[in-house]
């Protein structure tokens, strides 16, 4: 596993500096997107700066509050540790964003809508997925309330984030009149995809692991002590304080990240049959279930 990619480092000299170019780059991005999507200059110029704006106080006060300095008058160093798992959450999130457009244009749907309403659905899954996470392990984080917001680190559950999608998606989807069941069948998908991804971010923090096994068994996975399967061994008392590494544990992250890749092909088969729409688009969250209770299992 590999929880941080690589760290990147802000000399005190450039603090001012990278503030202001990764506020303009957001607001350049969104002027383009704005462009693209077919508004007038004057309306795509607004939207710029309302997220070059946006962009400025949210680095400012992440700074703040995550590293505890002012972004405009550095002390030291500012070191950006980018985890491998928020790389592979949000990657995920887009490749899945990407495809449901795609999908959408073939059946004849609104491609920018579904941008939007995927664009709605990640903070919805993000917010849900977090809260539940964080309910199911209270006593991990109640003396410990910063670490309720660093979900990079890991710490997702994915029925939380599939109950706040599907209630977003029913709202936006009423608001503007779309045709639920249709879009859905787009969608559903590429959920699967995006899981999948998901999933190996999973393995890389460490979170969401399996029970134990045999040492000698050839997927045994050890988890290395700044993983979240490694300190909740610790605080159980599975592992003695300084254990260079966790017993070995299933890698159930490996085994419903390729479980959940053959879900699309499943869908693929049944999309093209004579079967209701709305079967074809539940079809893989009800096929999830497979490599969700295989991955249970080990957990017992």
């Amino acid at each position: 596993m590999l929880p941080i990619l690589f760290t990147l480092t802000i000399p005190v000299s450039l603090g001012i500096a990278a503030w202001i170019a990764a506020s303009i780059l957001s607001g350049l991005w969104q002027f383009r997107s704005a462009r693209l999507a077919g508004d007038s200059k004057d309306a795509a110029w607004k939207a710029c700066g309302v997220w070059t704006a946006g962009t400025a106080v949210v680095f400012y006060g992440a700074v703040k509050l995550l590293a505890g300095q002012n972004i405009l008058h550095l002390t030291r160093p500012l070191a950006i540790p980018v985890h491998t798992y928020g790389i592979l959450v949000a990657g995920g999130f887009l490749v899945a964003m990407q495809m449901a457009a795609r999908a959408a244009e073939r059946s004849g749907l609104s491609r920018d809508k579904v941008l939007d309403l995927s664009f709605g659905i990640l903070v919805a899954a993000m917010i849900g997925s977090r809260v539940l996470f964080i309910l199911v392990n209270w006593d991990e984080y109640k003396n410990d309330l910063p670490g309720i917001f660093e979900f990079w680190k890991g710490g997702l559950v994915f029925y939380g984030g599939f109950i706040g999608a599907v209630l977003f998606s029913i709202w936006y989807m009423r608001k503007h009149q779309m045709a639920f069941f249709s879009y859905a069948d787009a969608l559903a998908p590429t959920v699967a995809i995006g899981q999948a991804l998901g999933r190996l971010g999973c393995f890389s923090a460490g979170c969401c692991w399996g029970g134990a096994c045999d040492a000698h068994f050839v997927l045994a996975a050890r988890f290395p002590p700044e993983s979240l399967a490694y300190q909740s061994q610790e605080a159980a008392r599975v592992i003695a304080a300084g254990a260079p590494t966790t017993i070995p544990i299933h890698p159930t992250q490996i085994y419903e990240a390729f479980g959940c890749d053959d879900l699309p092909r499943a869908h693929a088969l049944a999309h093209p049959q004579a079967l209701q729409r709305r079967v074809a688009c539940a079809l893989p969250h009800a096929l999830r279930a497979a490599p969700g209770r295989g991955r249970n299992l080990p957990r017992r």
